[in-house]
């Protein structure tokens, strides 16, 4: 006997079969396009991701269909493992984005590496994890991109999306005082720098250099990837109620699917 539960299960991952194929049809076409270090959304993760969908789907299918007890509790447990590991991880990135800063600055315009703990400094921007950071923004040509965008409200207020970058990449650190010829240019002033910190020495007007090598860039990025990180916990957040609906659907056709010892009674009196 067909059970609501086991057609709802049924609904549910023909839908989630053809979300991942779908994942795994355009993020095969991204890997082979070529180079992908710079790309905004991993496609070897989210391939990775499509790959599992896929398969778990395909369990719980079966499982529906057959009215599988094993395959059905193999589902109820992926859902549930997956529904606590969205949670923990949420919950990890909104404390590391709410992170207060080490030292309050008189202007949001000024950013400073020594804003964060040693811990986040060093996996999000110390040694070789630089490099390629870097090495994409310049190939994005992304000062430039930000530059053409730049509107200022009325209040005074960037209407771009990552004003930090703008600051604190593209343009010398305030206290440096370099004077502002045009959105491109800064002239050092006849009095000569005003500080020797090594990010003034750093900055060049090239749009391919600017203040890539600063460590003020560096701290920009940081306080990106933390909004980043913000906007993600709250996406898992979201997800993670509907891994839960999921996984008491599940849980429902699993107990409402027949004991395979009731099928081996049930074909011994049908043969009898």
């Amino acid at each position: 006997m067909v059970r609501f539960s086991h057609v709802v299960v049924s609904i549910i991952n023909v839908l989630a079969l053809l979300w991942s194929i779908f994942i795994i049809f355009v993020f095969s076409s991204v890997v082979n396009d070529g180079p992908i270090e710079c790309n905004a959304f991993d496609p070897i993760q989210n391939l990775l991701y499509g790959v599992f969908l896929f398969s778990l789907s395909l369990v719980a299918l079966i499982g529906a269909i057959r009215a599988n007890r094993r395959l059905l509790l193999v589902y109820v447990g992926v859902l549930f493992v997956w529904f606590v590991w969205l949670v923990l991880s949420s919950a990890f990135l909104l404390v590391v984005s709410k992170v207060s800063d080490a030292k309050a600055l008189k202007d949001h315009r000024e950013y400073q590496l020594n804003e964060y703990p040693g811990w986040l400094r060093r996996y999000a921007v110390d040694g070789k994890r630089w490099v390629p950071i870097k090495r994409c923004m310049v190939r994005d040509q992304l000062c430039k991109s930000l530059l053409f965008e730049k509107d200022t409200s009325e209040d005074g207020n960037l209407r771009i999306g990552k004003p930090s970058i703008l600051y604190s990449c593209c343009q010398p650190p305030l206290h440096c005082g370099f004077v502002n010829t045009n959105d491109t240019y800064w002239e050092v002033p006849k009095s000569g720098i005003l500080s020797e910190d090594p990010d003034c020495q750093s900055w060049r007007n090239e749009l391919d250099q600017v203040c890539y090598d600063c460590n003020s860039c560096k701290a920009g990025y940081i306080r990106t990837l933390k909004n980043e990180w913000l906007g993600n916990a709250t996406l898992q957040a979201g997800y993670s109620g509907f891994i839960f609906i999921g996984f008491w659907i599940a849980f429902w056709a699993f107990r409402q699917a027949p004991m395979e010892d009731h099928h081996h009674t049930a074909n011994n009196v049908s043969a009898a």
